[in-house]
């Protein structure tokens, strides 16, 4: 949509955009700029039109986003990149939902995409990588803060050596407090040129209430007339498809897979009162961790049945 296109400028100019044909300052995507500048830049370098920018990196950032998570499983699982592929493929049918909504979020596909890579930084223990992705994914939206919360789950949780629980739940308190702080300055810096800074910076504080005034409203609509095109059907899809594979199959599922699942179900908790529900977007990070498990599940199965079959002499 035209103005979609227009909003991304509109953030890299500090103007006002627009949403739903309305004049909007945009407030809470003002810490978003990866994908904006990039645009900016592809337009002036390539001499395109901004709209035709927009679609080349939209084009670019999915495959990225795919890319990443087929990398995230290859690594992570030690199988072959033909096994990542798949996996990739199955990532891009579970996110589809995640898009039907009245208006385009262009920083989607790079908000899976830099998670994936938060995840993967975070099983191999790489701490300035994942220190400058949580920053740089800050720049594309404020989700990237969760990554702390999967660093936290693999090198905090079970440690053993109390001294070196609080070593790391500081670690992550530490930089999930300056990732935030981060975003509120760089939503100020960039907020609408004589616009309201300070209600960029405290935007988000305000969806507690929005939580009880909109979201209830909204589930208790969908129970009394349930239908498939909307958004609760696929979240409760997400939820139940997760939570029976899970209580099936969790003996297959490794000490540090298991981590990840209660990591992807806290984000999500975290999430919820803060966000509106329906826009299934807001759930990418957990679903980059659920797919990494569903995939992990599925390699497990495949290995036992291919045992069974060498032990079997088939």
């Amino acid at each position: 949509m035209p103005e979609v296109v227009e909003g991304q400028a509109a953030i890299v100019n500090r103007t006002v955009g627009q949403l739903g044909g309305k004049p909007d300052e945009m407030l809470n995507w003002r810490n978003r700029i990866l994908v904006p500048y990039a645009i900016a830049i592809v337009s002036k370098t390539a001499g395109i039109k901004q709209s035709q920018a927009y679609l080349l990196v939209r084009w670019a950032s999915g495959s990225f986003a795919l890319a990443c998570f087929a990398l995230l499983v290859t690594r992570a699982t030690g199988t072959s990149y033909w096994i990542g592929s798949a996996a990739a493929l199955l990532h891009e049918i579970t996110l589809l939902p995640t898009f039907f909504h009245i208006y385009e979020i262009p920083s989607d596909f790079t908000d899976s995409a830099i998670f994936s890579l938060l995840i993967l930084a975070a099983l191999r223990g790489r701490r300035y990588a994942f220190t400058l992705l949580i920053f740089i994914g800050a720049l594309n939206r404020e989700s990237a803060v969760f990554g702390v919360v999967v660093w936290w789950f693999l090198h905090a949780l079970g440690q053993r050596d109390r001294k070196n629980f609080f070593k790391e739940s500081a670690w992550c308190f530490g930089w999930g407090l300056a990732c935030a702080v981060f975003v509120f300055l760089v939503r100020a810096a960039n907020s609408p040129i004589g616009g309201h800074a300070r209600s960029s910076v405290l935007e988000n504080f305000a969806y507690p209430r929005h939580f009880t005034e909109q979201n209830l409203h909204e589930v208790w609509m969908f129970i009394s007339h349930p239908n498939y095109s909307n958004s609760y059907f696929y979240l409760a899809a997400y939820v139940l498809v997760m939570a029976l594979l899970l209580c099936n199959e969790w003996p297959l599922v490794p000490s540090w897979a298991r981590r990840l699942t209660i990591a992807a179900a806290l984000i999500f908790l975290i999430s919820s009162p803060t966000n509106h529900i329906a826009e299934l977007r807001m759930y990418i990070p957990s679903l980059v961790l659920c797919n990494l498990v569903i995939v992990t599940v599925a390699i497990s199965k495949l290995n036992l049945v291919n045992r069974r079959a060498v032990s079997s002499g088939d």
